[in-house]
């Protein structure tokens, strides 16, 4: 694993059903950098908008239009 496939698997690990909670009322988005080239099996859950690897005014951008943010 890379580092970052290590850290979404972290990041994912174990909250399944936290995410599938929350589901059931809201969309759920992230910005979880994943590398599409790779055949490595994603960790992010098929039900999550990924927008991938922000730059920080874009993030920020994202932020603003959210109605709730959860971090980790």
């Amino acid at each position: 694993m890379f580092c970052d496939d290590i850290m979404n698997f972290l990041f994912l690990k174990g909250k399944e059903k936290y995410l599938n909670t929350i589901k059931k009322r809201l969309q759920i988005h992230g910005t979880v950098y994943v590398d599409e080239k790779s055949k490595k099996k994603s960790y992010m859950p098929s039900f999550v908008t990924n927008h991938g690897l922000q730059k920080p005014e874009d993030f920020h951008v994202l932020l603003r239009k959210s109605k709730v943010s959860v971090f980790k």
